[in-house]
């Protein structure tokens, strides 16, 4: 148990992402479509939804990224952002998660607010 405390107070984020891998955006798909349908979900709803992008589309994807953030945070927010940002540009792909409303209202029984816990658990659980 000490073991897995001390890999949780020595954890951090790393930004520094890059195509520099033998792992295609293939494989990635691959892996999404076996584990994704397993994911836990209220009533079996099954809401999670991925779009993998990757190669030419990446980049697109992140420039535009880029250029609404550029509008909208404030120059220090922006100068923190932009290596994040321009790191994913250059990473191999992007995993986008969506929610399908219709899956989550049609699965998950209830009012709202219960539907709205359940599938943030889903989310985070994908």
């Amino acid at each position: 148990m000490s073991d897995f405390k001390d890999l949780l107070t020595k954890r951090r984020s790393h930004y520094a992402i890059g195509a520099n891998t033998d792992v295609t955006a293939s494989d990635v798909t691959a892996a999404l479509n076996e584990v994704i349908p397993t994911v836990p979900s209220a009533f079996n709803s099954q809401g999670v939804r991925v779009v993998v992008v990757s190669g030419e589309k990446n980049q697109q994807l992140w420039d535009l990224i880029k250029g609404v953030q550029t509008e909208v945070l404030d120059a220090g927010t922006l100068n923190y952002m932009t290596p994040i940002m321009d790191g994913a540009r250059e990473a191999v792909g992007t995993i986008l998660f969506f929610e399908d409303r219709d899956a989550v209202e049609a699965g998950i029984p209830g009012n709202p607010e219960r539907r709205s816990v359940y599938k943030n658990h889903e989310s985070a659980n994908a």
